[in-house]
Parts: C-alpha cells; sequence; structure tokens
C-alpha cells in the first residue's frame, strides 16, 4: 500500500432491492475503479448519505420504505448531499416519476434493463461535469 492508496477514488452508493443488480453495479463500478457501497432499500440509503461524503448515488426508484424520488427529496435540500451527483436506475418510467427526479437534482435517468458499459459511460460523464 503506497501513498496514493484509497486516494482520489471517487466514492459511489448503490441503492437497490435487488441483489443481483446491486452485485452486478458494485462489481462494474469497482473495477472501473470507484469505491462503492450499497444500500437494499430506501432508509439505508438515506442513512449511508447522510454518514458520508458521495461524489455520485445511483438510485432505483422502487424500494422498500422510501422510493427512489423520496429520498432525492429527503437529501437533497441537505448539506450532506451538497457535492453528491444521483443518477436515478429504474424499471420505473412514467413521466412524472421522471419529471419528479430531474426536479430534484438527479443527472440522469436510466431505464432498466441497462447495458453495463453505457451505464458506465454515464457514470463517468455524471462524475466529470461541474
Amino acid at each position: 500500500m503506497g501513498f496514493w492508496s484509497g486516494s482520489g477514488k471517487k466514492k459511489i452508493l448503490c441503492a437497490d432491492d435487488d441483489e443481483n443488480v446491486l452485485s452486478l453495479l458494485e462489481m462494474a463500478l469497482d473495477g472501473a475503479g470507484y469505491e462503492v457501497d450499497t444500500a437494499a432499500n430506501g432508509p439505508s440509503a438515506v442513512k449511508a448519505l447522510t454518514s458520508k461524503n458521495y461524489d455520485l448515488a445511483i438510485l432505483d426508484h422502487n424500494m422498500p420504505g422510501m422510493t427512489g424520488v423520496q429520498i432525492l427529496e429527503v437529501i437533497t435540500p441537505s448539506p450532506h448531499a451538497k457535492n453528491t451527483k444521483f443518477i436515478m436506475l429504474t424499471a420505473e418510467s412514467q413521466v412524472g416519476v421522471i419529471d419528479r427526479a430531474f426536479s430534484y437534482k438527479a443527472a440522469e435517468y436510466i431505464v432498466k434493463p441497462f447495458d453495463v458499459a453505457k451505464l458506465l459511460m454515464k457514470v463517468a460523464a455524471v462524475l466529470e461535469k461541474k
């Protein structure tokens, strides 16, 4: 372990109630050089987002406890999320949900099923934006 070990890695929280999706996201993002944490429901995601500074959170919409948009409603006014960017990754494709997500600071809205390579490109693009 050298001086640079662990420093400079972008931190990403992935929140989804589907274990398979979480595993896929964790594997792909870790493989791309990101530090990844996971949450299996809305309240766990809020707890994580208020206890650690993340560069990005990837949120499912339909989760137990809170939806992805409800997480955005709670967390975006918080100082904890001041520098956090958000991507919605969900099977929910209703226009009202999409509009609400963007109104609460979502940078991208990706509908499942998704292509991992395209997701990684979107993640990199969102993280590069100022």
